[in-house]
């Protein structure tokens, strides 16, 4: 296309424009009620988005017919390539479907064919449609609803399958390339004053194909203003180096102080002695009192208004006192009860706080304003599980992390110190 017809084209679509805009200044003369003004307003949207559509393909084809020269070496072998012919080539656009024409390449060494648009857009659709297909991947409870919001929102028709493939895809590409989202830029953020560096990681269920119901293993840190997550369905091994790298995100070593708040497992407790040896560990408040309330049914029934009162207020003395003081409180106040059953119960209790005596000094954690919940962590796994296990939904393995990663991606981590209730 020379300049000439170049130059022609705009004018074309530029006309058309302001004949369209005449139109509409006739249509919203008798503009009376509420549905007139919404039948005009979708008469824009779906006209302009045709029109816009349009001029895009026109500056596409434009663009295309500067950059012919350039695109003439392989990118592969670096020679030149032989010329087959103009031919016409369609993409798929947030303003709809575009055709253009351009050169056919082939390299006469590699025997790669490549079209001149192949450089900018690898797939049949657009960059800026691939990033809105992915963020309704992410955004919605499945792949169909994604196409329904998709077709109503953008106003472009892409099938479900196409759309789940691209969602994958990308979600892939970004646990090759982990980078922090732009809505949530490390580089644009101070650390606190305090320098404090809070982590805490936890997990999800997820029902697979091959093996049923799974764990994904899921991290969380924040320093100052910055924040960064990231889950995965692998092992422990796998989840040990993603947890440093996530830490990594937020330069979590160059703190002067570091928290890491998770619940009791055993497996948590030598991971971060392995991978994050200068934290403290501190047992998340709401996971522990889950074990008193349980100790209160074991006493009074499942029910009982007496147990949720024996919940409630060792709950409050063990965040006043610590694990320590609560354990040997308890060891004395178990002979005070009648039945076997119920002192072995109370026992139990007092040997689980003894036993993890040295993450359960609350009074301490707060007096230096440190977080003793983990409710960023929690609200980040149900965000997960809100995407991945939706009624009826089970998923292949290999497509577990990926999905998980685009969900990270488009919702990223805000920084929020979490508090108990």
């Amino acid at each position: 296309m020379d300049q000439t017809q170049q130059d022609r084209e705009s004018m074309t679509i530029v006309a058309r424009f302001e004949q369209w805009v005449k139109q509409l200044q006739q249509q919203v003369a008798d503009l009376r009620d509420e549905p007139a003004l919404r039948a005009i307003e979708q008469q824009v949207r779906s006209e302009g988005q045709a029109l816009l559509g349009r001029l895009f393909e026109t500056l596409l084809q434009q663009a295309l017919a500067c950059h012919e020269p350039a695109t003439r070496a392989c990118p592969h072998c670096r020679i030149r390539r032989r010329h087959k012919g103009r031919r016409p080539r369609r993409l798929l656009s947030s303003l709809g479907g575009l055709k253009v024409e351009s050169v056919y390449w082939q390299c006469p060494a590699c025997g790669m064919g490549e079209h001149a648009l192949d450089r900018w857009a690898s797939q049949s659709l657009s960059p800026l449609l691939v990033q809105l297909l992915s963020f309704t991947a992410a955004s919605t409870t499945s792949f169909a609803r994604a196409e329904q919001a998709t077709a109503r929102l953008v106003g472009v028709p892409v099938p479900e399958q196409t759309l789940r493939r691209v969602a994958l895809q990308e979600g892939q590409r970004l646990m090759r390339e982990p980078a922090t989202p732009a809505s949530a830029d490390a580089s644009l953020s101070q650390p606190a004053s305090n320098d404090l560096a809070v982590g805490s990681c936890d997990g999800t269920m997820v029902h697979t194909r091959q093996s049923g119901w799974r764990e994904i293993k899921a991290c969380r840190f924040e320093r100052g203003e910055q924040a960064a997550a990231a889950a995965t369905l692998g092992r422990v091994e796998a989840f040990e180096d993603l947890l440093t790298q996530t830490a990594e995100q937020v330069n979590w070593s160059e703190a002067s102080q570091q928290v890491f708040v998770s619940d009791a497992a055993v497996w948590i407790k030598k991971l971060v002695g392995r991978r994050l040896p200068e934290a403290q560990h501190i047992a998340d408040l709401w996971h522990v009192c889950q074990h008193l309330h349980e100790t209160g049914k074991r006493l009074y029934g499942e029910g009982h208004p007496r147990a949720r009162r024996w919940g409630r207020y060792w709950g409050k003395r063990l965040r006043s006192l610590g694990g320590a003081a609560v354990a040997d409180r308890l060891r004395h106040i178990a002979l005070f009860y009648r039945k076997l059953e119920h002192q072995r119960a109370v026992l139990k209790l007092a040997r689980f706080l003894s036993r993890h005596a040295d993450r359960l000094a609350y009074p301490q954690y707060e007096a230096h304003d440190w977080p003793i919940s983990s409710g960023p962590m929690e609200s980040y796994c149900k965000q997960l599980g809100l995407r991945l296990k939706g009624r009826g939904m089970r998923w292949s393995e290999h497509n577990v992390t990926p999905m998980a990663t685009l969900v990270t991606w488009w919702s990223p981590p805000t920084p929020g110190k979490a508090r108990a209730a």
